[in-house]
């Protein structure tokens, strides 16, 4: 029969398993004059057991105290011998002889066992018109548990409020048929951290509901909800939507959620949308808010919710402290960052709230500090301990991470490779690559050549103070989509291509400050220039390794033609594109620059001859990174070799060069092994260094490469 109203009752756990059943319960006390007349009023159901002489009782008493002794005056029973299997309604009067405190007691009373459940609802006190009508005000509710303002959830448990054993974070209530848990659907990256909020489809239409915690809020004050919302819908249903609103209320009951604040029938989004929604308490008490989903449509796609704030203007929260290295990753070596001996390497500080910073660094040059974003250095490999604590009048906060340092640019020459991203960032799904609406079908991605731009580069984060000699001699990156056109006139295969190395001026590619480059065709940088089912790893080949001379960053630009295919006419011709893989960076410091040749209407950015930030054309796209990895040398003359990612890792590869297979990534002690096609054993040789050679002589085929850091495909032809 389900609620009378709202999502929930009060009731029994069940029918009664004893004769003479006699269970009780009790209201609050609630302040009464003496003199008025006082109304009780409630809805019950008592549908009792199979025959009519298995029924329930309800007596509804009134005293001063939460006991059957204090409950001194009755109002009134139930009839007996009666089922009541529908939601009935009882109304009592009240008319205390003293002022006081008067609270209502309900006995539930069966003289036969299996006697049926009994539930209540919506159980309402009214006193006189002339004291003001309508429902007693109790007060304060002293048994809401309320949680301080400002108030922050991305759903990474960074309050320390998920328990180990519930979806949801300390205070949230979820109901309905396909509730909201804390999870991540792997195709769409959290807008912050890594989980979020999920409603999963539902087979029927929706009744969801999320409940955030309680907040004592202020009468006259204007507080700011702010939430990311994503609302795919069905893919295969494009009709299936759902209905998506945003309410406020005294209880986490829909009933008490009659304030919408924010309605959205039919809604649909295709990334996280944010919505900053006020509210104005007319009353101080106890609120919570919802988000709650409806229509009648079913399998109308997930509901995800990300990044809930509540706060009124000049609250000042607890601060919340995170940092990460401004450095490229050992890709091989996963976790490991590369520098250069005592060079220094700047933290990334995205703490919220902050006011004042004191760094910790063991082993480190300095070894303590209280910049907002200090730079340490450090004099050997190994790993070092970074502790910073974050203070405010709120408060303080302390975080500590343990850097596994590599130095490069003193070792015996050693092919090593490095990556900008780590472990700790989000990579992009193919599914859910960005694009411009540039292109009808979709295909102007932001990260390969499009109608706004046709150069991209990448940071690569690398150790400053002394020159280094580098040496570059191949890519490989993350590949979502490909494509050339078929137009037989346009002939993009056989287009130029160049990869430009340039060195940086105010956090930016620095055009005039070019350290090499290598032109092309794009046939000739791709080996694979046909399309792909799915997300690959591709390899960027140069022509001959570039070598160049750099002090800190210095960044991969990917330099297509202006003449690249993205227009077409003509029956059954389509044009060429590509999208590179990306990554969403944990500190939200974007890696990824365009040189912009047009910009959308209204934007500031003007095409300058200059390259910027890839989030000058969207704020959605802050963070993000190319998944580049570069395999190079680091020479003060003593190279040493390795492949690296944008983020300047040392990366686990492989690359053949004649009968010399040179794997990076590797440790002292590792057993590099390779293996034909059938699984014999061609080569194999113990590690002592991050790159290990081996001689392959073998016929040509395919064979494979393994190691404890992973195991590659390559081809020898």
């Amino acid at each position: 029969t389900g609620t009378h109203s709202g999502n929930y009752v009060f009731g029994t756990a069940g029918t009664s398993a004893v004769m003479n059943r006699n269970e009780k319960f009790y209201t609050k006390k609630i302040a009464m004059k003496a003199g008025q007349e006082y109304t009780l009023s409630y809805w019950y159901i008592a549908p009792g057991g199979s025959a009519d002489y298995y029924y329930t009782q309800i007596e509804t008493k009134v005293g001063t105290g939460q006991s059957d002794a204090e409950m001194t005056q009755t109002l009134g029973k139930t009839p007996t011998r009666t089922r009541y299997q529908e939601w009935t309604k009882q109304e009592y009067k009240f008319t205390p002889e003293t002022d006081g405190e008067y609270c209502f007691g309900f006995g539930i009373n069966s003289e036969l066992f299996n006697s049926g459940a009994v539930a209540f609802d919506d159980i309402v006190v009214t006193g006189p018109k002339e004291n003001g009508g309508g429902t007693v005000d109790p007060g304060d509710d002293d048994d809401k548990e309320t949680v301080e303002l400002p108030y922050s959830q991305s759903f990474d448990n960074e309050n320390k409020d998920y328990d180990g054993t519930s979806f949801l974070p300390k205070g949230w209530l979820a109901t309905g048929s396909s509730s909201f848990v804390t999870a991540n659907i792997g195709s769409m990256p959290a807008r912050d951290g890594v989980y979020y909020l999920v409603a999963p489809e539902s087979s029927v239409a929706r009744d969801d509901r999320a409940y955030t915690p309680f907040f004592h809020l202020e009468k006259d004050v204007t507080y700011n909800a702010e939430f990311y919302l994503y609302m795919p819908g069905d893919a295969d249903n494009e009709e299936a939507h759902s209905d998506f609103s945003f309410t406020v209320g005294t209880e986490q009951d829909s009933e008490f959620h009659t304030n919408t604040l924010l309605n959205l029938p039919e809604y649909q989004n295709s990334k996280w949308q944010k919505f900053t929604v006020p509210f104005v308490p007319e009353k101080t008490g106890n609120y919570c808010f919802s988000f709650a989903l409806g229509g009648e449509a079913a399998n109308a796609g997930e509901v995800c919710i990300d990044l809930f704030t509540l706060k009124a203007p000049g609250q000042i929260a607890k601060p919340v402290a995170n940092f990460v290295p401004d450095a490229a990753y050992s890709t091989m070596e996963s976790g490991k960052i590369v520098t250069a001996k005592d060079a220094p390497v700047r933290m990334i500080n995205y703490s919220t709230d902050g006011e004042t910073f004191e760094w910790t660094a063991t082993g480190a040059t300095p070894a303590t500090s209280t910049e907002q974003e200090p730079s340490f250095s450090f004099p050997a490999d190994g790993k070092y301990d970074i502790t910073l604590k974050v203070t405010n009048a709120k408060g303080e906060s302390t975080t500590s991470k343990t850097l596994d340092v590599k130095t490069v640019g003193s070792e015996p020459n050693s092919q090593f490779a490095i990556q900008e991203f780590s472990a700790n960032d989000s990579q992009v799904s193919r599914d859910y690559i960005m694009s411009y609406d540039t292109d009808a079908d979709g295909y102007d991605y932001v990260t390969g050549f499009n109608h706004y731009y046709h150069k991209l580069a990448q940071r690569f984060s690398m150790p400053a103070g002394d020159e280094l000699e580098y040496t570059v001699s191949k890519f490989t990156f993350g590949c979502n989509f490909w494509q050339m056109t078929n137009d037989p006139a346009a002939n993009d295969k056989q287009k130029p291509f160049s990869v430009v190395f340039y060195g940086e001026k105010d956090g930016r590619p620095d055009v005039d400050n070019v350290l090499a480059r290598q032109d092309m065709t794009i046939e000739e940088a791709f080996p694979r220039t046909i399309g792909n089912s799915s997300f690959e790893m591709r390899d960027l080949n140069l022509k001959k390794p570039v070598t160049f001379k750099a002090t800190g960053n210095f960044y991969v630009s990917l330099e297509f033609s202006p003449e690249m295919t993205i227009d077409v006419t003509g029956y059954g011709l389509y044009r060429s594109f590509c999208a590179f893989g990306t990554y969403r960076a944990q500190s939200k410091e974007t890696t990824f620059f365009v040189l912009p040749e047009a910009v959308p209407e209204g934007s500031l950015t003007k095409p300058d001859g200059k390259f910027y930030p890839v989030d000058v054309y969207d704020s959605d796209f802050k963070g993000l990174g190319l998944q580049l990895m570069a395999w190079m040398t680091a020479d003060d003359k003593s190279t040493t070799q390795i492949a690296v990612t944008p983020d300047g890792q040392t990366a686990f590869a492989a690359r053949l060069d004649g009968n010399q297979l040179t794997v990076s990534g590797t440790k002292d002690g590792d057993m590099v092994t390779v293996y034909d096609a059938t699984g014999k054993i061609i080569a194999k040789k113990t590690a002592n260094a991050s790159s290990t050679a081996l001689n392959v002589n073998a016929p040509a085929g395919l064979y494979i490469v393994a190691t404890p850091a992973g195991t590659q495909k390559f081809v020898k032809k």
